[in-house]
């Protein structure tokens, strides 16, 4: 009689084991409001929060704090205290005059806490058909305290974002090429549905991501550079001399 095998072990997303105990947490819908992310079904939990409303312009900000919303059960029943704790995770950088720079990468993330699963920058480029593609490359273990930030030579593919074909938005995928989440299309940019279940780092890196995708478009809008030329413009060149502090 032909025996039955035991199905496949789960797939595990995080190409580092930091937390083996982490709960899988499966798939969802997410909505950036402001500062604030929430489920598409639970408007009024908060999961994540950013400091800085990234889609305002204009910006006066280098650098955002991303939070993640921790609700606890009460130790007594009586307690209505349902307030969420806060861990900050990462901080999500885009520093001034980037397009000038070659210190720091354009847009980035570093992780608080040695614990996360490192400092993460993008690597961005335009396709064939002038899309804007999006590379997350991980520097294992690193934190904002080191330095440098980023080790090319360790860096490993933790997503990718490209632009649908079809429908507008983004498709994110991991190293395998395997979708993990889409965007939603136009008028919907601040919808992100997860579709492959992973666990609590990776979830925290992929929404911090967004966001910071998000901050691109923003940053990187006609408008927004428009207002920054204007003001590079009146910083450095009104006066006889160049203002270094324009470029800091």
């Amino acid at each position: 009689m032909e025996s039955i095998s035991d199905p496949p072990p789960p797939y595990s997303e995080s190409p580092i084991s930091n937390t083996p105990e982490q709960e899988t947490l499966p798939p969802t819908t997410l909505i950036l409001s402001n500062k604030s992310i929430h489920t598409e079904t639970a408007p009024s939990t908060p999961l994540y929060q950013v400091s800085q409303d990234i889609s305002s312009l204009p910006q006066k900000f280098t650098s955002v704090k991303f939070e993640r919303l921790e609700t606890s059960t009460p130790l007594k029943p009586e307690s209505k205290s349902t307030e969420p704790e806060k861990k900050h995770i990462f901080y999500l950088a885009h520093p001034a005059h980037a397009q000038y720079r070659k210190d720091v990468p354009a847009y980035y993330i570093t992780s608080v806490s040695p614990g996360s699963l490192g400092n993460i920058r993008f690597e961005v480029s335009k396709s064939r058909f002038q899309k804007i593609d999006f590379r997350a490359l991980l520097s294992p273990r690193k934190t904002m305290e080191d330095k440098p930030l980023f080790c090319e030579d360790v860096e490993t593919t933790l997503f990718s974002a490209k632009m649908k074909w079809t429908g507008g938005g983004y498709r994110w995928t991991d190293a395998r090429g395997m979708e993990v989440a889409f965007e939603g299309g136009k008028g919907e940019g601040s919808k992100l549905v997860v579709t492959a279940s992973m666990d609590q780092d990776m979830r925290d890196a992929l929404i911090a991501l967004w966001v910071l995708r998000i901050w691109y478009d923003t940053a990187d809008s006609s408008k927004a550079k428009a207002d920054g030329e204007f003001t590079l413009a009146r910083c450095c060149y009104i006066a006889p001399t160049v203002d270094p502090t324009c470029f800091i």
